[in-house]
């Protein structure tokens, strides 16, 4: 079974995740699948820019997306 994806956000309310509270402010990595909803409902933003992943970067010559 893969390992899920994890994305860099940012709290932007109290957040709890697997079971951790996240406070204001906070980043921390969330599964990809959990990002969108939680994004939708004000509770987080994307920390930084994702940087692309190294098959990315094969496919598109060693540069980034």
């Amino acid at each position: 079974m893969a390992e899920p994806r994890m994305v860099k956000v940012k709290a932007v309310t109290e957040v709890r995740d697997n079971g951790v509270l996240h406070a204001p402010g906070e980043t921390f990595e969330m599964e990809a699948s959990l990002v969108e909803p939680h994004r939708k409902a004000g509770q987080i933003e994307l920390a930084e820019k994702q940087q692309a992943t190294p098959r990315d970067k094969q496919v598109t010559g060693g540069k980034d997306k």
